[in-house]
């Protein structure tokens, strides 16, 4: 989704994924190396970023910390291949976080991403189901696998 929002000098499009994916960015960049950040790296992939500048971002440093090197900020920027892409990323690392607060964000941000991958996996499944040309032992294996992602 793309939203639309009106403002006096023009038009400003906001891409609700990006936010997402760069709330978890960000502390990824904030508190890079941290060992709390390796245990998310077990449950989140690529295929969890829809946004293909923070997929790009995420590999990269996802990459970094599995093998315990240094965070290059402008290895970073180097995947920013838009001016829009540019500005995203020079925000992201301006944007003002609650150091006392990391625990309880941090984790929501992860949540969060996963939940939207479980949910786009949900709809895809029950748009099978409902398709017309799916078998019975089909919609048995789909409803069995749509039951497993709740």
């Amino acid at each position: 989704f793309k939203y639309k929002r009106e403002h006096p000098v023009g038009d400003i499009q906001i891409n609700p994924d990006q936010i997402l994916e760069g709330d978890l960015l960000l502390w990824y960049i904030k508190f890079y190396p941290s060992a709390d950040l390796m245990k998310p790296l077990l449950y989140l992939t690529e295929s969890h970023f829809k946004d293909p500048f923070c997929r790009s971002l995420f590999i990269e440093l996802s990459t970094s910390l599995r093998n315990n090197g240094p965070l290059d900020l402008i290895k970073l920027l180097s995947h920013a291949e838009t001016p829009e892409q540019q500005l995203f990323f020079t925000q992201l690392l301006k944007k003002r976080i609650h150091l006392e607060k990391k625990p309880i964000y941090f984790t929501t941000a992860v949540q969060r991403l996963l939940d939207r991958k479980r949910l786009e996996e949900r709809e895809e499944i029950r748009q099978k189901l409902h398709a017309s040309t799916t078998t019975e032992d089909e919609a048995l294996r789909l409803a069995k696998q749509f039951d497993t992602l709740k």
